[in-house]
């Protein structure tokens, strides 16, 4: 209970901070990457975690990464945490589309961020790589037939241990790219966007205290919980239904169905997806 209560206007001010941190990393991740997927249309990700991965705050990019990148750290927190551990100053990789990424492409960068040796909360950002050793160049990959064509993938990988990036991992991905110099600068960028949040969690944890940032990020997620809540309830109730085709997919001249059936109760929205043609 008592990392829930903070008064209205402390809470205001942190959850604006912690907004400016999200936006400034995506800042410093635009002026580090080259990349015109990045610098000009923006397919790119900044956030904030919970020590246990919920989402906190999204910043600059593309909301839907948001919250599969939540899954991520879940999935790295389960995974990883005694082997190889996840220690202050470690960064992970991410790119696999089972349990967390959209596609190969969309490369995470997942960093723990710690206080007196306790891990906090997690950094994320994501960046569409303009290449990641797929069947076809650019991982948009019409021609695969199956996720082992889809270019190199991890489940996870420290890529920077204790603060020093791992050359045998950064030279692995490069390895396994069209374009390596471009893919590793975007890396680095994600990778300088991370230390950013944290350095600027650490000041705000200097200047407010833990107790008081812990309060702020739960707050923040059951704020935007009963927001939603009181949305759902002023819309009303109803089933609604929308088909859509895909006319091919990239090997079989085929035409396959995609269906959704929208239940809306009260606060609850479910979504039927039953019809739809086979993957």
């Amino acid at each position: 209970m008592e990392d829930r209560y903070v008064d209205p206007i402390t809470f205001e001010i942190v959850r604006h901070r912690l907004w400016q941190i999200t936006d400034e990393m995506g800042i410093s991740l635009e002026r580090v990457s080259g990349s015109p997927v990045v610098t000009e249309a923006g397919d790119f990700l900044t956030a904030l975690f919970l020590a246990d991965g919920n989402p906190v705050i999204s910043g600059t990019g593309i909301p839907l990464h948001w919250i599969l990148a939540g899954v991520a750290c879940k999935h790295i927190l389960q995974r990883y945490s005694e082997d190889p551990g996840i220690g202050e100053g470690d960064i992970f990789f991410f790119n696999e589309p089972y349990l967390g990424a959209i596609h190969a492409p969309d490369a995470l960068i997942i960093g723990p961020i710690h206080h007196k040796g306790e891990l906090i909360g997690w950094t994320g950002t994501m960046c569409h790589l303009m290449d990641i050793g797929a069947i076809d160049a650019g991982g948009i990959c019409p021609n695969a037939k199956d996720i082992f064509q889809e270019g190199f993938r991890t489940p996870g990988i420290k890529i920077v241990e204790g603060g020093r990036i791992r050359r045998d991992v950064l030279d692995t991905i490069a390895n396994m790219v069209r374009d390596p110099g471009m893919v590793l600068l975007d890396i680095k960028a994600q990778i300088a966007a991370s230390e950013v949040a944290k350095e600027r969690m650490r000041e705000l944890i200097d200047r407010y205290g833990m107790k008081t940032i812990r309060a702020v990020m739960n707050e923040m997620i059951e704020y935007s919980e009963r927001g939603l809540r009181a949305r759902l309830r002023e819309l009303p109730d109803g089933v609604w239904q929308v088909v859509e085709y895909l006319d091919h997919d990239g090997v079989t001249d085929k035409i396959y169905k995609i269906m959704l059936e929208l239940t809306k109760e009260g606060e609850n929205i479910t979504f039927d997806f039953t019809g739809t043609s086979e993957q």
